[in-house]
């Protein structure tokens, strides 16, 4: 992983070794956890530190208020919400990324265990929630990597929030079943359209996965000297 807000790089070792520091950090173990947060190095190490203590992970965009994020935390049962916002409960900024554990500590991962709990984002009516295990995530990568013929020289970014489905495995986890690499930067704002290209040149970006709305934006308004 490399941070596009540091520069800083992160290799495999290095988030799974913060994972387990998380566990050691984060006590008592929670049953159910909520991500209300925005994306970073440490949010993917989060992911990893759920998956290591087979806890069922909630993400919700960091834009969801106050008031309904607690209404999913009551409404799944949630022992713990992790934020940026004080309001809600521990704060991201209390855990370290920290990297002290040996990698024979490894945990056995339990493939098959419901892990992954996504939230729709409720366009059609009543939001939804879509459970997964990293199996699910799994078997659909090994089949989208070989009908692409993706290897480990692909480098993603991070440009979706990475609490929604396709920020999480499109572009974070998918790179990891590669080999490959990511940049996580902040989730895509307008803003971002008058320097949209810089980061993804400054880090060598080779592969971007896009939503419409990104490359309509992008193909009306971009005046970026870099294409």
């Amino acid at each position: 992983l490399i941070d596009a807000k540091t520069g800083k790089e992160y290799t495999y070792a290095d988030i799974a070794n913060i994972a387990l520091n998380l566990s050691g950090i984060i006590k008592p173990k929670p049953k159910k956890v909520l991500f209300h947060l925005e994306n970073s190095v440490l949010l993917a190490s989060l992911y990893f530190w759920g998956l290591f203590n087979n806890i069922k992970i909630f993400p919700l965009s960091p834009k969801t208020t106050v008031g309904d994020v607690k209404k999913v935390a009551s409404g799944y049962g949630i022992d713990l919400i992790i934020s940026n916002n004080p309001e809600l409960g521990l704060k991201i900024e209390e855990f370290p990324l920290e990297r002290s554990q040996k990698m024979e500590n490894l945990p056995k991962v339990d493939i098959y265990e419901p892990l992954f709990f996504f939230l729709t984002s409720g366009s059609t009516g009543e939001s939804k929630c879509v459970v997964h295990s990293f199996v699910d995530f799994y078997k659909n990568a090994r089949r989208f990597i070989d009908f692409h013929g993706l290897t480990f020289e692909n480098r993603f970014f991070v440009l979706l929030e990475m609490t929604y489905m396709a920020g999480f495995y499109n572009t974070f986890l998918l790179p990891f079943f590669l080999g490959g690499s990511t940049v996580i930067n902040e989730a895509f704002k307008p803003t971002h359209l008058f320097n949209f290209w810089k980061p993804i040149f400054d880090y060598k970006v080779n592969t971007l996965w896009l939503v419409p709305t990104v490359i309509k934006l992008l193909n009306s308004l971009d005046r970026s000297f870099y294409i």
